[in-house]
């Protein structure tokens, strides 16, 4: 079984606690992932620190791995939105800590990884974080 893992992002901080409450923001950690010659995706985020505050449905952070293809002859952002490759991973673990999702197979040619920061309940609760992201590709 060959394999190779890929760094998405090295230690980052991530602070969102500006946001207003029902928002939410993406982050584009990587626009494209080639990872065509490949079967198995598990991405992988080392949790460094992360803060959330808020009542009900907990502020957050979620993974999200969507299928994309660039094209060079068209720059248009090509990327299939209407489910995300797979099941979107929350962090809101204690750090340190790794948050894994269960892998996902036969992906499409290349994923778009991005970071969202999600505050559902109230303005200005705190929202900070600070990840590595990396992608464990394996061809079996």
């Amino acid at each position: 079984m060959a394999g190779i893992i890929v760094p998405i992002c090295e230690k980052r901080v991530f602070e969102y606690s500006y946001l207003a409450v029902g928002t939410y923001q993406d982050g584009i950690l990587h626009p494209a992932v080639d990872v065509g010659a490949w079967y198995r995706v598990r991405p992988v985020v080392l949790v460094h620190q992360i803060t959330t505050t808020g009542g009900g449905t907990p502020n957050r952070f979620i993974l999200k791995l969507q299928h994309t293809f660039p094209c060079e002859q068209d720059r248009q952002e090509f990327v299939d939105t209407t489910a995300d490759f797979l099941t979107s991973a929350n962090i809101t673990s204690a750090s340190p800590n790794i948050k894994t999702v269960a892998s996902g197979t036969d992906p499409q040619g290349y994923l778009k990884v991005i970071l969202r920061a999600d505050q559902p309940n109230t303005t200005g609760a705190i929202l900070y974080g600070e990840f590595s992201v990396y992608l464990v590709l394996r061809d079996v």
